[in-house]
């Protein structure tokens, strides 16, 4: 209730429909965007009217300001892609992925993209901020916990997919039980104690409620099993308890060995234990699969058949098949794709989705968000991107200054896009609408307006 406390933005109709709209987005999550005219209340239409009203704000700014908002230049992403959609569309065969793709990520674009000026963006990138922290607490504690609890009363292993239902609102979600992706929104509900955990150590403050949390998430994290995040989680933690000047040595071990050390033992023990009970060979159940391998006996967990030519380079390289492997045959997939990508699709790529068909006959899609909008939508498509990189890079003085300035939110939002880059190097879930997508985007706008902020008290 006190993190929404703000008449001034409350009393205000329009902040209030833009708030609104920014929910829409995270409770539209997942859900498959389609064009129905009989029925007025459906994902599709709802999409293709906050992108036509959006759409024409924009124009209407182009015209006033003779410029357009930073963000903005993402838009030629999902255009590229669309032409590529257009000019691969005998291996498409229907235009629906297409519709879903573009008016979902284009309308989150259009939508930050006019509010880069808004005379209240600061009080609304806020909101947008806790808003974010609200649907990411709630996915947890509606989606990932029972799930969680479920599996452990009913002996099932956390890798196993299960498909669930769930209806919220007028949206029915039917989705897939990812283990990384349950792994990726506890990490961010990490972020958040752990951020707090940090900021009382350093003030000399009471920290042991964060400090439980910490160990509490870290272990359900362990449960989880994602390499990715696993292994980002040591290196995070090990890092800033380092860091920590005012605690002796021996209070820094102590806290590394029970946020890691710990919950790791406890998985371990636990995953044994389940192979035991359910007559396996706890090998089955990856009882070792943070830690340990045998690069021998996996070396063909992650390809299919005739696969071994198309990744020739990564399987003649010792390094390249380690990280394979760890990766869960990412590296195999995406040189996959960079041999495939040839000179008519070089500019404006294959298309939305063409990435999942391609590798689909090798079991894999890209896992890497730069390589699938470089294969989606060719090198203009990954363009826009770059230059947000570039231009962020330009200004890496001013970052680092409000970075050792930041309060506990300026450093949260830090620590959040430190964790998403990460991520998006292994994951394609910058290349479409998803909670990394959204929370990035908000957490770069806020980031963006402080930057802007920050150049014009220097005039």
């Amino acid at each position: 209730k006190k993190q929404f406390n703000n008449n001034d933005i409350i009393k205000n109709y329009l902040s209030l429909i833009i708030i609104l709209i920014y929910c829409y987005f995270w409770i539209s999550i997942g859900k498959f965007v389609e064009i129905n005219f009989n029925n007025f209340f459906n994902n599709g239409l709802i999409n293709l009217i906050i992108f036509s009203v959006c759409l024409f704000i924009l124009i209407i700014k182009l015209i006033n300001n003779r410029k357009l908002p930073t963000i903005s230049i993402l838009l030629i992403y999902p255009i590229a892609s669309s032409i590529g959609y257009f000019n691969n569309i005998n291996v498409h065969q229907s235009f629906d992925l297409l519709i879903h793709f573009f008016l979902t990520i284009s309308t989150l674009f259009i939508f930050l993209s006019i509010l880069e000026d808004h005379k209240d963006r600061k009080k609304l990138f806020k909101y947008f901020l806790k808003i974010s922290l609200f649907f990411i607490f709630l996915v947890f504690s509606i989606l990932v916990f029972p799930d969680l609890v479920n599996r452990i009363i009913n002996n099932i292993h956390v890798r196993d997919i299960s498909f669930v239902t769930l209806n919220l609102f007028f949206i029915d979600y039917t989705y897939v039980q990812n283990s990384n992706g349950a792994s990726r929104v506890t990490f961010l509900i990490f972020i958040f104690f752990f951020t707090r955990f940090i900021f009382k150590i350093k003030k000399n403050k009471k920290y042991k409620k964060y400090f439980f949390f910490s160990i509490l998430l870290s272990i359900i994290i362990f449960y989880l099993q994602s390499r990715l995040v696993t292994s980002f989680l040591i290196i995070y933690v090990l890092f800033w308890i380092l860091n920590f000047s005012n605690k002796k040595i021996y209070l820094k071990i102590f806290f590394f060995i029970s946020i890691v050390i710990i919950p790791f033992t406890i998985q371990h023990n636990y995953n044994t234990k389940l192979a035991i009970n359910l007559n396996k060979d706890p090998s089955f159940l990856e009882k070792s699969r943070i830690l340990g391998f045998d690069i021998k006996i996996t070396r063909d967990q992650f390809r299919g058949a005739g696969i071994s030519e198309e990744c020739s380079f990564t399987i003649n390289n010792v390094t390249l098949e380690i990280l394979d492997f760890y990766s869960s045959g990412r590296v195999c997939g995406w040189e996959i794709l960079l041999k495939n990508i040839g000179k008519k699709d070089i500019l404006f790529g294959k298309g939305f989705f063409y990435d999942q068909i391609y590798l689909n006959k090798y079991q894999k899609i890209s896992s890497n968000s730069y390589i699938n909008i470089i294969y989606n939508s060719g090198l203009i498509g990954f363009f826009p991107f770059l230059i947000i990189f570039i231009i962020l890079i330009s200004k890496y003085q001013v970052i680092y200054m409000l970075y050792k300035k930041s309060d506990y939110n300026d450093f949260l939002i830090f620590n959040f896009m430190l964790f998403l880059l990460f991520r998006s190097f292994f994951e394609d879930t910058f290349a479409f609408v998803s909670i990394d997508l959204i929370l990035f985007l908000t957490c770069s706008a806020i980031l963006l307006s402080k930057i802007k902020e920050v150049q014009n008290n220097k005039k």
